[in-house]
């Protein structure tokens, strides 16, 4: 049970640190290049910090850290070092954040929508945010 817990909050963070990079890159317009082996290091520090995490805090709360954690990894990926950054990558969240909850009520309205959305637990909801998101990226880009 507690690796399916891990499994599932670790896909669901890497899928937001995904729609994260989208929009900071292609949306907002912040471009830095970054190293293959910095971003493998970083990408790995999510399941590291989601099985810390869930060895000390309740399993409802894990989706607390997907935060701090997306922007660690964004500041070892993308150079974010600067307050003005920081609190767009914030703001950015924010708004991935509303478009999950839009796709989520979107999913509801769907026949068997009620049995579909908690059976996926959200990754299907991120998944297509994540597509929406990129869309937006490619017309931004």
């Amino acid at each position: 049970m507690q690796i399916d817990i891990i499994l599932y909050h670790t896909i669901s963070c890497l899928l937001d640190v995904a729609k994260e990079y989208l929009i900071i890159h292609y949306v907002i317009g912040f471009q830095k290049k970054s190293a293959g082996l910095k971003t493998v290091f970083a990408l790995l520090l999510v399941p590291c910090c989601i099985t810390i995490a869930a060895a000390i805090i309740p399993a409802q709360y894990l989706s607390i850290l997907y935060l701090p954690i997306i922007i660690i990894v964004l500041q070892i990926i993308s150079g974010i070092w600067h307050l003005k950054s920081f609190l767009l990558s914030i703001i950015s969240y924010v708004c991935i954040c509303e478009i999950d909850f839009f796709n989520g009520a979107l999913m509801n309205i769907l026949p068997d929508g009620n049995n579909l959305y908690p059976d996926i637990k959200n990754i299907g909801v991120s998944v297509v945010s994540l597509l929406m998101i990129y869309i937006i990226a490619a017309v931004c880009n």
